[in-house]
């Protein structure tokens, strides 16, 4: 982030190239505080970033182009959350599996908007998809306001029987 402009975080993404030169800087703009926890490549050559705004209590995506450019920027005000979107995958039935700091896991479409979510219970930190398309969560029970919790690993399998 870019630290406070009265007040509040901003959200800066940077890309360099693999010797670590810049090539472009964009400062994220949102509703009130706004700060990204975890971005990933989109299927378009773009990075979608995934984090907080509207200063800690909502779930916040964005995706750039390549060039840095905005494609969209999604401030889910309709979704109170603690602490915002802590980790995000690309879905191999399209879109990007996101978990929050609730340990509400939620598949959401290439334009943000979700399709399913569903409470997990502890595991609220990182997330990857294995190659036989199975979800596997990690994390800690008790994120805000304590000092954490036992750890938790989740698979999760879906099938369409």
């Amino acid at each position: 982030y870019t630290g406070t402009q009265h007040g509040d975080y901003k959200a800066l993404l940077i890309k360099t190239d693999s010797n670590g030169q810049q090539i472009w800087k964009k400062n994220i703009q949102s509703v009130g505080s706004t700060e990204l926890y975890a971005i990933c490549k989109s299927p378009n050559g773009g990075y979608v970033g995934a984090g907080y705004c509207n200063s800690w209590r909502n779930n916040y995506l964005v995706e750039r182009n390549v060039s840095g450019g905005g494609i969209w920027n999604d401030c889910h005000i309709v979704e109170p959350t603690v602490s915002g979107y802590y980790d995000i995958t690309p879905s191999s039935n399209g879109g990007y599996y996101v978990i929050d700091g609730s340990s509400n896991f939620k598949w959401v479409n290439s334009q943000g908007e979700i399709i399913f979510s569903q409470f997990i219970d502890h595991a609220n930190m990182s997330i990857i998809e294995l190659d036989n398309g199975d979800i596997v969560v990690g994390g800690y029970g008790f994120i805000d306001g304590n000092s954490g919790g036992t750890p938790a690993l989740m698979r999760l399998s879906f099938s369409n029987q």
